[in-house]
């Protein structure tokens, strides 16, 4: 009962998030987490977040380039990984962030699908490590990321982290600082994470997560009737004082 009443919260809170982002996208208001490149557009953000959250599910290339804003906009506390130098423009590209890179990988570098939970699931395996107990070595929980074809790795370039020895900080591929951005964060995080995914890019996610939810609230009761507050009134009541007179011939109450 606890299992599946945590779920319920989690996905409620979810839920409520996205709706509230819908909500202001229809009142015109401002978003909450606005980076430079993304603000100087043609077109106003507000009216872009608000055609990116219609029901949709066939997404245009465009789209899907767009939808990492909706992911920072219900989970504001995600790294943004965005201090790397476009070697093309030579300036910050603070607009190709871990979430526009991981939802590119996702769709178009491993040609998964970004309806489904399960596959954004997979992703993020892929991102996280393990260590193999036949060889010692480091591998990809699920499959291996190719530095050649990740995202960004053949423009974005600046970034590095310290090597822990006092010595200049060593340079710090793309594909690295994501995995490690991936790493730090939690498993509720992450399992958040992936529910955000699924419904910005599958609407109808939410009701099948309600539904289902409801299914298996039923299904509890009636496997554990004891947890159910209105399972008693069909048992007979329990013994009084003055129900043997009832056996009595021609007597009633």
């Amino acid at each position: 009962m606890s299992r599946w009443l945590n779920r319920v919260i989690t996905f409620t809170c979810t839920m409520a998030i996205v709706a509230l982002l819908s909500a202001l996208v229809r009142s015109n208001a401002a978003p909450t987490i606005v980076t430079s490149s993304a603000i100087d557009r043609t077109q106003p953000q507000a009216e872009r977040i608000a055609q990116l959250m219609l029901p949709n599910r066939l997404q245009t290339r465009y789209r899907i380039n767009d939808m990492w804003q909706l992911v920072y906009q219900a989970m504001p506390d995600l790294p943004l990984e965005n201090q790397y130098t476009n070697t093309e423009t030579g300036e910050i590209d603070d607009d190709y962030t871990l979430m526009r890179r991981l939802i590119r990988y996702h769709v178009y570098v491993k040609n998964r699908p970004p309806l489904f939970r399960l596959d954004w699931k997979l992703t993020l395996a892929d991102y996280l490590t393990v260590t193999d107990p036949n060889t010692g070595q480091t591998v990809s929980a699920n499959e291996r990321i190719s530095d050649a074809t990740y995202p960004g790795n053949n423009v974005l370039t600046g970034s590095s982290a310290s090597s822990g020895t006092g010595d200049a900080s060593q340079p710090l591929s793309v594909l690295d600082g994501d995995r490690a951005a991936i790493a730090r964060l939690t498993p509720e995080q992450r399992d958040r994470l992936v529910d955000v995914l699924a419904m910005i890019f599958n609407p109808a996610y939410a009701d099948a997560v309600e539904a289902h939810a409801a299914t298996e609230a039923a299904q509890d009761r009636v496997a554990n009737p004891a947890s159910n507050p209105n399972s008693g009134r069909d048992l007979p009541r329990a013994p009084q004082a003055g129900d043997a007179n009832l056996l009595i011939p021609g007597s009633s109450r």
